[in-house]
């Protein structure tokens, strides 16, 4: 599966409380975040309007893809000193 990676800002006080929390529970703090994230994730992928938006974004990327044409079947013009 496709993976993408992002960054979040949040207050130091917040980092310590998480960073205490993953050593209380032995668990790495990014592990412990993508927990509450993936707990989160799960929750939204049950919500109809977050899906119809995923349903629509996908036909409009399948609508975008077009036919690649080799080089071999397009025609050039004849330049002006080819007759």
């Amino acid at each position: 599966m496709a993976q993408r990676q992002i960054n979040i800002r949040m207050p130091d006080s917040d980092i310590d409380v998480l960073e205490a929390a993953a050593f209380l529970e032995r668990e790495a703090m990014p592990d412990l975040v993508r927990g509450f994230l993936q707990d989160r994730i799960n929750t939204l992928r049950n919500n109809a309007q977050i899906q119809d938006l995923l349903r629509a974004r996908a036909e409009r990327d399948g609508t975008k893809s077009g036919v690649v044409t080799s080089i071999k079947s397009k025609r050039r013009a004849p330049r002006s000193d080819e007759s």
